[in-house]
């Protein structure tokens, strides 16, 4: 999800998350499952911690760059 604006709980990020959860919800969902990045330059984590979402694990990804 990508919302320009504002930030905090007044933005539009946490309406249309809840909005989504209850869709979910009405439509028979017991639980609801996201992924993201600790390094989220856009601190997305927090919008998700902000409604109710609680971490679970974090996973770490390697990179290398091999040269030709």
């Amino acid at each position: 999800m990508d919302v320009n604006g504002g930030s905090g709980p007044a933005s539009l990020g946490p309406a249309l998350l809840l909005s989504g959860l209850r869709c979910l919800r009405e439509h028979g969902a017991r639980t609801a499952r996201l992924y993201t990045g600790t390094a989220n330059p856009y601190r997305s984590y927090d919008l998700y911690e902000s409604v109710g979402f609680r971490r679970r694990n974090e996973y770490v990804r390697y990179r290398k760059p091999i040269a030709v």
